[in-house]
């Protein structure tokens, strides 16, 4: 979705459908990149709501970081032109998803 870019090696491995050892420095670098960027979409929400005088929502980063897999998810099952131009998830078999 381009929130998140990633190295030449980390692409391959993703467009490829190659599994992600648990706790290999791929997956580790999704994560926290994944943090990252949901903390920085969550800074332009909240300035965006002050620049335009909204206070009733409240900018969370777990409900955002919910939208943004739903989101992805819908992309990648859809024939929108969008979904030819994101990388399909990562595939990593841990406890922790």
């Amino acid at each position: 979705m381009g929130a998140i870019s990633y190295s030449k090696g980390l692409e391959a491995k993703l467009v490829n459908h190659k599994p992600l050892k648990t706790g290999s420095k791929y997956e580790i670098s999704i994560r926290a990149a994944s943090i990252l960027a949901v903390e920085r979409i969550k800074e332009v929400v909240i300035c965006l709501q002050e620049e335009r005088g909204i206070k009733q929502i409240h900018a969370n980063s777990v409900l955002i970081d919910f939208f943004l897999w739903d989101f992805a998810k819908q992309l990648g099952c859809s024939s929108d032109d969008l979904s030819t131009t994101s990388l399909p998830h990562h595939r990593t078999r841990c406890i922790w998803y």
